[in-house]
């Protein structure tokens, strides 16, 4: 029961409880209701105060309006007078240009008259005084031309007496005697000169520079310049000095130093070349003398300038040539002819080779086994052959000579050298120094070998005669030993 009674209260309690939520929330309700009226109210105040700011905009709009469109109306208004007062402006300007145009065309047109009428002038005194000119131009080229044809006929007479004097001839062969001349000989030297005289004459002398362009003959053009700076010019200068005329005749005076270098040169090789000139020309052919000369200077020697030079003047002077030719020509004609040579000299060999053995010829091998005597007797016999008088000196006391050899008022001085190795300088110191003893003309070394760089320079300076082993053989196979 008291357990009833104790529900029953709660109850009553949760009752008045909730009643009094009941009161709560009814009086939350009034106090919202009172909010949203007083909201309400306000929205209504509102959409008045927005009508009202609504309807001001679209006052102001019109205004707008109607001021766009008088700024339009005066826009529209002042373009047309823009318009209006720019063509003006710009009839006036073209205007003002036609009359600046018109005023500068007049300037010029009168400037020019003006320079027409000096510039005539002008022409009219610059002919007068060229008439002047040319009458006193061709006064002096009168008296000039005069003079000129009495110079020629004086220069003329002079170069006549030059080219008979034997003084200037004595002095030439003595210049040509005493220096090494002979790159006057080689083509395009003498003319390379000569035009270097001439810028000398035209730029001064010492005023331009020498420079060597890569071509044909280009290291001996210079060689022959330097020649004539060191050596020619000086002599040239002492011509004159004795009277000659030398100036303006360089190109003769260089013709006959080139000609008797030339000489020179085929004077030295003739000792080189004894069997080519022992040859039988009436009985021989061009071929047979080209064959011989390979023979004595082998494939390579047939390069060499001297021995063309030397082979050119043997071939005129033979009768083989009619008349002297170019290098270059000449080479081609031995070159083409090498070929040849070398067919019928291996159809020789084999020939021999197939021939009995029965008969006693010496061979070169039978040289490399000699002693040193006998190798000197055997070069006296071949020398003999080749149309020398030889004979061996003593054998003890010889003084660097084994061999003295003469023909045509030469004594010649020969060192026979029976060698297993390379025969050096000394060979050439002795048999130099022996040419005094024997008091000969010139020195000549032969050998079964072959000789050093230094060797062959100094015989070279000292104009020795050198023949080696490959010379030595060659001629044999000449003189049919």
């Amino acid at each position: 029961m008291f357990k009833q009674i104790k529900e029953a209260k709660e109850a009553v309690k949760n009752k008045n409880e909730n009643l009094e939520s009941i009161k709560k929330m009814k009086k939350n309700i009034s106090d919202l209701e009172k909010e949203i009226n007083f909201l309400s109210d306000k929205i209504q105040t509102k959409k008045k105060l927005l009508a009202r700011i609504e309807l001001k905009i679209e006052r102001k709009t019109d205004e707008e309006a109607g001021v766009q469109r008088r700024i339009d109306s005066l826009k529209a208004t002042y373009l047309k007078l823009f318009k209006d007062e720019e063509s003006k402006l710009e009839e006036q300007l073209e205007s003002n240009r036609i009359k600046i145009e018109k005023s500068k065309l007049e300037e010029q047109l009168e400037s020019n008259r003006i320079k027409n009428e000096q510039s005539k002038r002008r022409k009219e005194l610059e002919l007068d005084k060229r008439n002047r000119i040319y009458s006193s131009l061709v006064e002096l080229l009168t008296k000039i031309e005069k003079r000129k044809k009495n110079e020629e006929i004086i220069k003329a007479k002079t170069m006549s007496e030059i080219r008979t004097n034997k003084e200037i001839d004595v002095l030439m062969d003595s210049f040509v005697s005493k220096n090494d001349t002979f790159v006057l000989c080689i083509p395009t030297v003498v003319d390379n000169i000569l035009e270097c005289i001439e810028k000398d004459k035209e730029y001064g002398e010492g005023e331009w520079t020498y420079i060597q362009m890569p071509r044909p003959y280009s290291s001996s053009q210079w060689e022959g310049w330097r020649l004539y700076e060191n050596k020619i010019s000086t002599f040239f200068s002492l011509l004159s000095k004795k009277g000659y005329v030398t100036q303006g005749e360089e190109k003769y005076y260089l013709g006959v130093l080139k000609e008797k270098s030339l000489q020179k040169n085929y004077e030295e090789m003739e000792d080189e070349f004894q069997p080519l000139l022992q040859l039988n020309v009436d009985n021989s052919t061009y071929q047979e003398a080209i064959f011989l000369f390979i023979q004595l200077v082998d494939k390579q020697g047939i390069k060499d300038l001297r021995n063309l030079s030397f082979l050119e003047r043997y071939l005129v002077r033979s009768g083989f040539l009619e008349k002297e030719i170019e290098y270059e020509e000449l080479y081609k004609m031995v070159s083409d002819e090498v070929e040849n040579y070398n067919v019928i000299k291996m159809e020789k060999e084999l020939s021999e080779g197939s021939e009995k053995q029965g008969e006693d010829k010496l061979t070169f091998n039978d040289i490399q086994t000699m002693d040193g005597r006998n190798f000197e007797i055997f070069l006296v016999d071949l020398l003999n052959n080749l149309g020398y008088r030889a004979e061996a000196t003593k054998t003890s006391g010889d003084q660097g000579v084994d061999i003295l050899a003469r023909k045509r008022g030469k004594t010649y001085a020969v060192q026979a050298k029976r060698y297993s190795g390379t025969v050096g300088n000394k060979a050439i110191q002795e048999v130099i120094s022996g040419k005094e003893y024997y008091d000969a003309d010139v020195t000549w070394v032969i050998t079964n070998s072959s000789y050093t760089k230094s060797a062959i320079a100094l015989a070279a300076k000292t104009h020795t005669i050198l023949w080696d082993g490959s010379k030595l053989k060659n001629v044999m196979e000449i003189a049919g030993m």
